[in-house]
Order: structure tokens, then sequence, then C-alpha cells
């Protein structure tokens, strides 16, 4: 039986990179937040590089992709996906971003970047490590030349 230990939820800033003006081609990459099992915040969070890309940029907009793991019912899952990417909104919100500019776009446990185990897992707590990348918020930005960027 395989143990796989879950990578802490995250907290590091997201890593970010933009063009030098507004007309000039925007680039920004923003790494996902992980979220710790069954948890609607994330401890930690610096969003400091998206506020300033976004209020940089006023015609860009960033939808918040909200992700779970497979455990639990679909219906909770879904609610949970919207509560993570809601969090990440309420935070770029109090840091001064336009509501305008923030989607929120929940999707439960569809788009698993770790399936299900093959073998049999020693315990819950294994299997709750193993989903860990699952659980997390995926930032796409969206720029006014139309091109999208996501992570």
């Amino acid at each position: 039986m395989k143990q796989f230990k879950e990578p802490q939820a995250v907290s590091k800033a997201p890593k970010v990179s933009s063009g030098a003006s507004e007309s000039s081609q925007a680039k920004i990459a923003v790494s996902p937040v992980l979220f710790g099992f069954d948890e609607g915040a994330a401890v930690g969070l610096d969003l400091n590089d998206v506020v300033v890309f976004l209020n940089s940029f006023p015609n860009a907009s960033l939808t918040l992709h909200g992700y779970t793991d497979p455990i639990g019912s679909d219906d909770y899952n879904m609610a949970l996906s919207y509560r993570r990417a809601d969090y990440i909104r309420e935070r770029l919100l109090m840091s001064g971003v336009s509501k305008q500019q923030i989607f929120v776009k929940p999707h439960g446990e569809n788009n698993l970047l770790v399936s299900a185990p093959e073998e049999p897992l020693a315990s819950r707590d294994s299997l709750k490590s193993m989903y860990a990348r699952n659980r997390r918020v995926e930032f796409e930005f969206k720029v006014s030349n139309a091109s999208t960027l996501s992570n």
C-alpha cells in the first residue's frame, strides 16, 4: 500500500511576469493556489503581483477557476470549489481590484490533476494527501486584445 505526503496548502506568492505597457503584449503567469482538505481559505496568501497587474491593465479581466478533489458529493464539491474561487476574489477586491475585472467559475471535482489510485492506499489520510494538487484555484487572464493567458 502506498502512502503519500500532502504538499502544504499554498501560500507562496504567485509567480507573475508582466509586459511593460498596455499597448505591448501583456504576459502573466500565476501559479495555482492550493487549499487544504475541505478548506475554503488559504493562509498567508500574497496576491500583490496579481493586484498590480490588474490595476495596471484596467481592460484586463480575470476568471478564477475553483476545483476540489473527488472526495465528497458532487453538490458539496461544486459549492466548495465556488467558495475557494470566491475567497481569492474577495482578497483581490479588498486589495483594490475592480469587481468588473473578476469572475468566478466553480468546477467541483472536474479536471482532476490526480486521478483515483490503481492500488488501494494505506489510509484515508494517504488518499487526501495524494489528491492535494486537485484542491486549487487557477487564474485565467484576458487582456484587451482578446488573448487569453492562464496557468
